[in-house]
């Protein structure tokens, strides 16, 4: 839970207007720390985007990627600022303990989020960006699972379902095929957009679990790889090999 002083703090920036051009989302100084950080990253850890067509140059769309690093977060800011767009990014409400890194955060439209319990200006904050034409960008996985170990023990969040279905907004899967090492390329990889396929007003937290464990296998289909989350079956009461 956040301080009082830091969720005021947040409340203060999270309802701001959002700027009908994206361009605008590129005045000073976010241009200079975005060249700054962008031309640190194109010296340690080479970008490379593919399939950058994936995303539209206009509309609604939750891009949704694995997350494995610090670094994924420029990586899919700077492969969105290659189709002239703005990445409004979802993170852990964590982060916005610290108020210098809290107000970068909220500058560049950062919306906070408490995974174990979503807050009402969380929710309003995202379809804001959904409901405006702008791109939401996510990690359904909520926290960094760089090791096998891990990718097999932490199952993902619904969320990215969840606001896909509720504003029937297109996910674009993206895979960081990465190793986060000095010098060595990195491959940002735009899969196709797809919409949730339901006739349902609502589905059962299974069906949520099972959309969502989908999209990351999506995601890892990507780098040419398996998912490699266990208990898949378990997870989703039977069902995923139903939707597959």
């Amino acid at each position: 839970m956040l301080s009082e002083k830091a969720k005021n703090r947040v409340l203060k920036n999270i309802d701001k207007p959002l700027p009908e051009d994206d361009k605008k989302m590129f005045n000073f100084p976010r241009r200079f720390i975005l060249g700054a950080v962008r031309l640190f990253i194109n010296i340690f850890y080479p970008m490379e985007f593919e399939n950058l067509d994936n995303l539209p140059d206009d509309g609604a769309a939750i891009v949704a990627g694995n997350h494995g690093s610090n670094l994924d977060a420029p990586f899919l800011m700077f492969a969105i600022n290659e189709r002239k767009r703005w990445g409004y990014f979802v993170a852990k409400e964590s982060l916005m303990r610290f108020p210098l890194l809290s107000n970068i955060l909220l500058k560049f439209r950062v919306i906070p989020v408490n995974t174990s319990e979503v807050e009402a200006y969380s929710v309003k904050a995202i379809f804001n960006v959904l409901k405006q034409d702008k791109v939401l960008a996510i990690f359904p996985q909520g926290t960094r699972c760089k090791t096998e170990e891990k990718l097999a023990k932490v199952a993902p969040k619904t969320g990215a379902i969840s606001f896909a279905l509720r504003t029937k907004t297109p996910i674009i899967p993206i895979a960081i095929d990465s190793e986060y090492k000095l010098f060595k390329k990195s491959r940002i990889i735009f899969g196709e957009p797809y919409y949730i396929q339901t006739d349902k007003k609502r589905l059962s937290d299974a069906e949520m679990m099972a959309e969502s464990i989908i999209l990351m296998e999506k995601i890892f289909a990507l780098m040419g790889k398996e998912y490699p989350l266990a208990d898949k079956e378990k997870l989703t009461d039977g069902i995923l090999s139903d939707l597959n």
